[in-house]
């Protein structure tokens, strides 16, 4: 175990300590509710971290001490666990909810030729820019249309490439970049197995 969670934050020694000792335990009981190993010691040391500030806090504070720190440490480690279980559970259901859905073909079409359009932007010169040749059918693109773009778009493109990942039999990952300054696509991908 680590003397610093994933998030930076020390682990004060007297709960390391402890953290050592019901270590191999409570990561076994909550491996059984999570099953994924690298998860469950995450939140542990995530916890140990909550618990050395709550220690610290009361101490400024001159609140009472902890009675026993193995209880404190282990009931916030397995609140922790549960709340990630609840919310996995919630993400399993939406995505249950949504795995029948079909994408119509036209918007993967429209999405792709989005991407394929701020390529050819991008990497045009200011004469190309006006008039895009796509699919043998010339799409002209107004100055500043990839601008005029919402976060929700590029979600919606993100989730549309994961689709294609999917249809290729590949994990259902995709992904849009975007600059923060010019706000257009800097980068996109999906999983290709």
């Amino acid at each position: 175990m680590n003397s610093v969670d994933l998030l930076g934050r020390r682990i004060h020694p007297a709960v390391l300590s402890v953290a050592q000792q019901i270590g191999p335990n409570a990561i076994r009981y909550a491996e059984k509710l999570l099953g994924d190993p690298a998860l469950v010691m995450n939140l542990f040391e995530q916890a140990a971290a909550t618990v050395s500030e709550a220690l610290e806090k009361k101490a400024r504070l001159r609140a009472l001490a902890v009675r026993t720190l193995t209880a404190y440490l282990f009931r916030t480690f397995i609140r922790m666990a549960g709340q990630e279980r609840r919310k996995e559970a919630r993400l399993k259901q939406k995505a249950r909810r949504y795995a029948g859905r079909q994408v119509p073909w036209r918007e993967v079409v429209r999405a792709e030729t989005l991407i394929l359009v701020d390529e050819v932007m991008r990497e045009s010169d200011s004469n190309a820019r006006n008039c895009a040749s796509l699919s043998g059918r010339l799409a002209y693109v107004e100055e500043g249309f990839f601008n005029k773009l919402t976060d929700e778009d590029h979600v919606r493109l993100a989730v549309l490439l994961a689709k294609k990942a999917y249809d290729e039999g590949g994990c259902p990952i995709g992904g849009v970049i975007i600059s923060d300054e010019t706000r257009l696509i800097v980068g996109k991908g999906h999983n290709t197995r």
